[in-house]
């Protein structure tokens, strides 16, 4: 369906003949304005320089994140507590992040940064995979060039479920993309 401002396309993706994939799509015509009225402030961090470089076979993990190797993300040592066996418990991590082959972000690789790692499971001492299992992504406006700061945050986890949200500001210090996604967890006992 298309309007004067928006376009919607729904995506069905398909392997083997079985649906794997179903995405509703909204899209519109971004620009580089700020905003005129946000009642939310970018994260603060320290500087890049005096933050984690998150690596692409994190130790213990057993596994490779192929995504590290597409986003350089560097972690608040702040938030960092998990990996030395004391979450915070606040459910928080907060970064920078650029891409890894140096170019700017753009409205397509946001949606990236919108799904960060670490998950923020681990702060809340809930080690392990946290698969999406539905994620609704909102990219405002035009990047900025230069990194970015992503904060991402849990706002309730129960029954073997977390609901997060993520938000993502552009070196100018403007909100460029949010998002909330619910995600499979392993909560104890």
């Amino acid at each position: 369906r298309v309007g004067r401002s928006v376009a919607q396309v729904r995506v069905s993706l398909a392997q083997e003949g079985r649906l794997r994939v179903e995405s509703h799509v909204t899209l519109g015509v971004l620009d580089d304005a700020d905003p005129w009225w946000s009642a939310i402030e970018p994260v603060e961090l320290p500087p890049e320089e005096a933050c984690f470089l998150a690596p692409t076979d994190p130790p213990g993990a057993d596994m490779t994140v192929p995504l590290m190797a597409v986003v350089e993300e560097r972690v608040d040592p702040a938030h960092l507590a998990f990996a030395f066996g004391a979450p915070s418990g606040r459910g928080v991590i907060a970064s920078w992040q650029r891409l890894a082959d140096g170019s700017d972000w753009d409205p397509l690789s946001l949606l990236v940064a919108l799904d960060p790692v670490p998950p923020v499971s681990f702060d809340l001492g809930l080690p392990g995979w946290v698969p999406t299992i539905q994620l609704s992504a909102y990219v405002r406006r035009l990047p900025a060039p230069g990194p970015i700061r992503v904060r991402l945050a849990a706002t309730d986890v129960g029954g073997d479920r977390m609901d997060e949200v993520a938000h993502v500001w552009d070196s100018k210090g403007r909100l460029v993309a949010q998002a909330t996604q619910l995600a499979a967890v392993r909560v104890p006992g």
